[in-house]
């Protein structure tokens, strides 16, 4: 593991080397513990570094010591801070957090020029089971996801990102740039965080898929499939997908003029979407459905074997460390992910990622200073682990956006992609063009159902607030009227019981 200082010295040299070439890089990490910005906290600052994440929607720091993080927020040290006391909790694929929700300004130093300071909502963790890791270099995480994913830990009302939102009187329009690491020698690695106006977004060479649920950033993952490099053997099957059950597709270059056959796989379509798919860089590997990521992991474990790769099923399918004496130089099929086009419905793209993507680099052990064989502070070990993992729905993490700028458009629910000046080398292709409807072979108007539905619901409550409202406007304008007539009413009742006592008595009495 590199300990604190040599991450510094890490840290130092990639920000002065990116700055001299003109690049300002403001995200760094280790490999599988996520990529982190730096933020100041209260009056007067405090510096912490956390976890940039779009598969959730809140800020929240360490608010008290533990082992596995070398600092925390001190809240009392804040002239600003402003405490509800109330009581949040919020549970992640790993780990859980308690905290109680606080207020106060917060400053991304690296993102100044356009992103000033706002005074946000934000969770002071109070106690937590694993959700730090130790030796990552995070205090806290930065939700980055819509509001609604915030009502879980009650925290839904003023995210950081809405705050910022609602001073720039516009839905954000952020790019997160992941370069993976920076060398073999060096397993740091580094990234840009920003925010873009409206002009930055469209490029011709973006390619861009909608936003199909305002939740998590919900998106239409149509097919995971190897891809061939001719200039590598690999044994691997003819077929460009795995499974069976095809439509014909025709691909179209630049001008929409049709190139070459392909195929969509329905059946796996739909089994990529029956949960969710989302782009989250909280999480590092691309998460499938089991029975997908078994096939496509079986591809991969053949072609590795016709490579004259041995790693053994450990690695392939438990998610296991494999390590050589030198850097490796994979001769690998590429991955291929295929998406939805946002101008479209009948057709998609497709990303090509390289060996490097799903074979990460995730440590290099230091050789022992003793064996005078090997330069003192040389790497003895580089070990690397596979960027796929199995699950229920599908994620595409940090391992699917590393070589890539992917921007996430609010105001036009849109996430877009494009090749980066940085890192591996993914390809983008497309587009492909299909005979019928995408959304109806996969099953992806469901997410419009969901939406309708909801508007609905929301429809209702909504007239049922009005009806209320205009019920009791109503009845307090109707009071006094109300209240003159039951006091007549009262009045006359009276009279008429009054004489008929005094009659009576009139009669008692004559009698």
């Amino acid at each position: 593991m590199i300990f604190k200082s040599e991450f510094m010295l890490h840290l130092l040299f990639l920000i002065f080397v990116y700055q001299v070439k003109g690049i300002e890089y403001n995200l760094f990490g280790y490999p599988g513990l996520g990529y982190l910005i730096e933020v100041n906290i209260g009056h007067p600052p405090q510096k912490l570094n956390i976890l940039v994440d779009t598969g959730s929607s809140t800020l929240a720091v360490a608010a008290v010591p533990s082992s596995d993080i070398s600092q925390f927020f001190h809240a009392a040290n804040s002239n600003t801070l402003i405490n509800s006391g109330k009581e949040v909790h919020a549970k992640y694929t790993l780990g859980d957090w308690h905290g109680i929700l606080a207020s106060d300004f917060i400053k991304f130093p690296s993102l100044r020029k356009k992103i000033p300071e706002v005074r946000s909502q934000f969770v002071l963790i109070t106690d937590s089971t694993d959700f730090f890791m130790n030796g990552s270099g995070w205090q806290g995480i930065l939700g980055l996801a819509y509001p609604v994913l915030g009502e879980s830990t009650s925290t839904s009302d003023n995210s950081w990102l809405e705050a910022v939102e609602n001073i720039q009187h516009k839905q954000a329009t952020f790019s997160m740039t992941l370069c993976g690491v920076h060398s073999v020698l060096n397993t740091t690695h580094y990234g840009q965080f920003s925010f873009l106006d409206d002009g930055d977004v469209m490029n011709n060479d973006s390619f861009c898929t909608p936003i199909l649920r305002e939740c998590w950033y919900e998106i239409g993952v149509l097919g995971v499939h190897i891809v061939k490099d001719p200039n590598i053997s690999g044994n691997v099957s003819d077929d460009t997908t795995i499974f069976p059950n095809m439509t014909e597709l025709t691909v179209l270059n630049a001008s929409g003029i049709e190139v070459n056959p392909s195929i969509l796989n329905e059946k796996m379509c739909r089994d990529l979407n029956v949960e969710k798919s989302i782009v989250d860089s909280g999480t590092t590997n691309i998460r499938l459905p089991d029975v997908i990521f078994r096939q496509v992991v079986d591809e991969l474990r053949l072609a590795a074997r016709a490579a004259d790769v041995l790693i053994l099923d450990e690695f392939w399918y438990q998610g296991e460390a494999a390590c050589w004496p030198e850097p490796r130089t994979w001769r690998l099929p590429r991955l291929a992910l295929d998406l939805l086009t946002v101008d479209s419905d009948d057709k998609y793209f497709t990303i090509e990622l390289p060996p490097e993507n799903y074979m990460r680099l995730v440590s290099g052990h230091m050789a022992d200073s003793d064996n005078t064989d090997e330069d003192e502070g040389a790497l003895a070990e580089y070990c690397y682990k596979l960027g796929l993992e199995a699950g229920a729905d599908t994620v595409l993490g940090v391992a699917a956006m590393e070589g890539m700028q992917v921007i996430f458009n609010k105001s036009s629910s849109s996430i877009c992609w494009r090749r980066a000046d940085c890192g591996v080398s993914p390809r983008i292709i497309g587009y492909y063009k299909a005979s019928s409807s995408i959304r109806e072979q996969c099953d992806l108007n469901k997410y419009e159902e969901k939406r309708t539905t909801s508007s609905i619901k929301a429809a209702q409550w909504v007239a049922f607030a009005v009806l209320n409202v205009a019920v009791s406007l109503l009845l307090y304008l109707a009071a006094p009227f109300v209240r003159t007539w039951c006091l007549r009413r009262y009045r006359a009742a009276r009279t008429r019981f009054t004489m008929s006592m005094s009659r009576t008595s009139l009669v008692e009495t004559e009698s």
